[in-house]
């Protein structure tokens, strides 16, 4: 397996065509398709599934997508190294987000913090049993996530399982976001049987988002009817939300943020289960060695939410 092959099937699954990629890439498309060919060959798998549209990954391609984008931050980061100037400072950022949409003036505050020749921010925004496994790993320093009630138990026992330690660091209600132009856009409120007639954007799949899309079917009526649509991406959500009048179900942290794309946010009656502003860490009191990067960056995700005050 090559670098090279990993970087053009990230590039090919980003692009959603064979050649689109082969442009942004200055390689031919036969090239391109012989590329990822063998690299499906080597690890025995499709991962690709090609239609007039153009192309989109398998589930397993999915899987591999994530990994390559993770080596690839590596390699790179690897590469800058390299170029650093004698004297000159490294600094990095190293975090996994699952289920929250972070402000965009975040990281522009924190590179205005940050004293460094050079600053690499490794940002991994995926599910959060992966998420759990990179700061396992160290892949991540820490990972901030978005869980609910009856997601928490069974996260927090894996927690245990890992030596690493969360803290719930806010609440919130549960929230449906829908676009502004959407039926029920302007409600006070809006009841779980309102949602059955509708598409449900739901996160990548994994064991906690599985679970919660085993518990939200539960409380929809007509439940053969409804549609599923699973989004990996940020902006391809945005635009089944605007175009294909989906709903999201989400939390109040990420209003701010969706409603700079038209995105209006409902409350779900009920209450029963609340959203958990979740922070991750490695455990036995090692909160204290996380890096002074990290530190600074967590008191800024802290002001920009409003978040109540633990010690790191």
């Amino acid at each position: 397996m090559k670098l090279n092959q990993l970087k053009h099937f990230i590039e090919v699954v980003d692009c959603g065509s064979i050649s689109a990629a082969s442009d942004k890439l200055f390689l031919s498309q036969p090239n391109l398709s012989r590329s990822i060919h063998l690299l499906e060959e080597e690890l025995g798998a499709k991962m690709l599934i090609r239609s007039v549209q153009g192309v989109e990954p398998t589930p397993f391609g999915r899987q591999v997508y994530y990994y390559a984008k993770s080596i690839r931050e590596q390699v790179e980061m690897l590469e800058r190294l390299k170029e650093v100037r004698d004297g000159g400072t490294v600094s990095s950022l190293k975090m996994s987000v699952s289920n929250l949409y972070l402000k965009d003036n975040l990281v522009l505050r924190f590179q205005e913090k940050i004293q460094a020749d050079n600053l690499e921010i490794c940002f991994h925004e995926t599910a959060a049993e992966q998420a759990l496994k990179e700061v396992a790993e160290g892949t991540s320093d820490f990972a901030l996530l978005v869980l609910n009630d009856r997601q928490m138990p069974m996260f927090l026992k894996m927690t245990e399982t890992h030596n690493l330690e969360a803290k719930v660091w806010d609440r919130s209600e549960t929230y449906i976001h829908v676009h502004k132009d959407h039926e029920l856009a302007g409600r006070d409120s809006v009841r779980t049987e309102d949602l059955a007639d509708y598409v449900y954007i739901h996160p990548p799949h994994d064991f906690f988002a599985n679970l919660n899309l085993l518990m939200h079917e539960e409380h929809i009526t007509q439940q053969v009817s409804q549609k599923t649509i699973t989004v990996t991406n940020y902006h391809a959500m945005l635009q089944i939300l605007r175009y294909q009048g989906g709903y999201l179900v989400g939390n109040r942290w990420q209003i701010e943020e969706l409603s700079n794309s038209s995105i209006e946010s409902v409350r779900l009656e009920g209450g029963e289960v609340c959203q958990n502003f979740v922070f991750l860490c490695k455990g036995n009191g090692r909160q204290s060695a996380l890096p002074d990067t990290a530190i600074t960056f967590l008191n800024l995700v802290q002001d920009a939410y409003q978040l109540k005050d633990f010690s790191l």
